[in-house]
């Protein structure tokens, strides 16, 4: 019984201490974005393309390059899906996953080359419904022959789509007026949304997580306390 109730609050420790890092991650991309007000995308190499900056504008593919998403079969430049399994009285990841393609920005003014590949990436996702998971495609939804509940989740970026871009811009760019790309001291941002709405999505993600994931650490150690006592 000791060993059990230990163990038991070491489990929500994990959890706990999962939920606030994420949160602490939240929140630190929101402070970067709210950090950098919009530029134009023609105004993205002012002073030699050396400072991060962010720009916003409308998605095209590249030579038709585009993605099928493996839940909706959504055409996309990129997506990432969540499936969850419910066991016991919780929710269990049991498969996710992505993909990505560089695509074109355009607000405008100029274009902007994006090539997604390392980057950190902030979807809007949402649940999909009438999921048969006998019909995924292979590789994606884990053993599908295990009973259980399941959700699914999916984020895409589709082209005609607003997105967010927070990175370095460089010339000369392929097929573009400027290009954004992943280096070794660049962290490029992308997300699925508008800044306004990106910033209001990582504001409540982290303080939301943040208080949640504290509360079952201590929850832990105060189960952990009462196993060792």
């Amino acid at each position: 019984m000791t060993m059990a109730t230990i163990l038991g609050g070491l489990t929500f420790f994990s959890l706990g201490s999962v939920a606030a890092g994420v949160g602490v991650s939240a929140l630190r991309k929101w402070i970067g974005v709210r950090g950098n007000e919009l530029v134009t995308i023609a105004d993205a190499t002012i002073g030699g393309g050396g400072d991060t900056v962010a720009v916003e504008g409308t998605v095209q593919a590249v030579d038709g390059d585009v993605l099928e998403s493996p839940l909706e079969e959504e055409s996309c430049v990129a997506y990432e899906y969540l499936i969850e399994r419910y066991s016991g009285d919780s929710w269990y990841m049991i498969d996710e996953g992505e993909d990505r393609r560089p695509f074109v920005l355009d607000d405008g003014t100029a274009t902007a080359y994006v090539d997604p590949e390392g980057a950190r990436m902030s979807f809007s996702s949402e649940l999909v419904e009438g999921i048969d998971r006998d019909e995924l495609p292979d590789g994606v939804g884990g053993v599908k022959n295990i009973a259980g509940m399941r959700r699914y989740r999916e984020g895409w970026i589709e082209v005609g789509d607003t997105v967010y871009v927070r990175g370095r811009a460089t010339t000369p760019a392929p097929q573009a007026d400027v290009e954004f790309v992943v280096e070794s001291c660049d962290g490029l941002f992308i997300s699925n949304d508008t800044r306004k709405r990106t910033q209001w999505k990582l504001l409540f993600k982290g303080i939301t997580l943040i208080p949640f994931g504290m509360l079952f650490c201590l929850i832990g150690l105060f189960v952990v306390a009462i196993g060792l006592a």
